[in-house]
């Protein structure tokens, strides 16, 4: 049995014994073992008998995408989860620091590009309020200066 599409495969799968469905088993159980997770696609039969593996062992985490799917143990599901916690902490450190550090000439500036880039112009009134903040700021510096 080869690559099918989705159809032709889960024929192959309805059609498979016992035996045949238990060499996969064997190789997904191996990678589990051996790497905590494994990834088969649902245009053979691979995914299909992993689909119904995974059915069977609540323990195990399943991520289902389009065509395909991956099943983890809980262990590297909850390392990936802190993982991706992480990431986004660290994400969201680095833009804290940058608005931070950002003037407000420059935040006007972005404000502005992203009102032209929202809408595709800026409005009489939008022009009005970014020249009078613009002033202010101009202002306030004088003041302190």
């Amino acid at each position: 049995m080869g690559h099918y599409d989705d159809c032709y495969a889960a024929d192959d799968f309805e059609k498979m014994s016992a035996s045949e469905k238990s060499s996969w088993i064997r190789r997904f159980e191996k990678a589990i073992k051996e790497k905590g997770s494994t990834h088969a696609t649902f245009d053979d039969v691979g995914g299909w008998i992993l689909r119904e593996w995974a059915d069977s062992h609540p323990e195990m985490k399943v991520i289902i995408g389009h065509r395909d799917l991956e099943v983890l143990t809980k262990e590297v599901h909850d390392k990936r989860c802190q993982d991706q916690q992480a990431a986004n902490k660290r994400a969201a450190d680095r833009e804290k620091e940058y608005w931070r550090t950002i003037t407000p000439e420059i935040a006007l500036d972005y404000l502005e590009e992203e009102l032209k880039a929202d809408f595709g112009y800026l409005s009489g009134k939008a022009e009005k309020i970014l020249i009078y903040l613009r002033k202010a700021i101009s202002n306030e510096k004088a003041k302190k200066a």
